[in-house]
């Protein structure tokens, strides 16, 4: 798989993608053979059309999957906004596929990682305001107003797509 050169394998691995409730162990062939399968479908090197064939795709998760759901989204936000430079219009790929997403679907995942972003991010700054004199809770709150500002500007953009826009690829 990792072998391939393009994306377009997306929509026919989506439904290996177990339900969560499953234990998951890291050592067993199942979840070893997802964490791969996983990084496979986001490896930047197939470029920025992989966002294009997982947001057409992600419908085609089991209901129950919305775990990998959530980690795909996250992973097109992070290749997304990682590459941005100063002084350089950025390319927005994750916003340039969210026409072709189920609108609902996409939003309610947006709005599960929003909340616990923002979960974390209390948690670390009362571990500040306890006087938690880590330089790592210190960069992991920086790191989760990052993560919030990144995520609530795709849901923006999301909801300013108009009704009929959205969802043209999933149809």
């Amino acid at each position: 798989m990792s072998s391939l050169k393009e994306p377009s394998f997306i929509p026919e691995v989506m439904r290996y993608f177990l339900p969560s409730g499953t234990q998951i162990d890291h050592w067993t062939m199942e979840d070893m053979w997802t964490e791969m399968m996983l990084q496979t479908v986001v490896d930047s090197d197939l470029g920025p059309t992989y966002m294009n064939w997982l947001m057409r795709s992600l419908h085609l998760l089991h209901p129950g999957a919305r775990w990998a759901a959530s980690s795909f989204i996250f992973n097109m936000i992070y290749d997304t906004f990682y590459r941005i430079k100063p002084n350089e219009f950025p390319d927005l790929p994750v916003v340039d596929a969210l026409p072709l997403g189920k609108r609902d679907f996409v939003l309610s995942i947006l709005d599960e990682m929003i909340e616990g972003y923002k979960k974390f991010f209390e948690e670390k700054k009362k571990k500040i305001l306890n006087n938690d004199p880590l330089q790592s809770t210190l960069r992991s709150v920086e790191s989760y107003k990052e993560d919030i500002a990144c995520t609530e500007y795709v849901r923006g953009q999301l909801l300013l797509l108009p009704q009929e826009v959205i969802s043209i690829g999933y149809r």
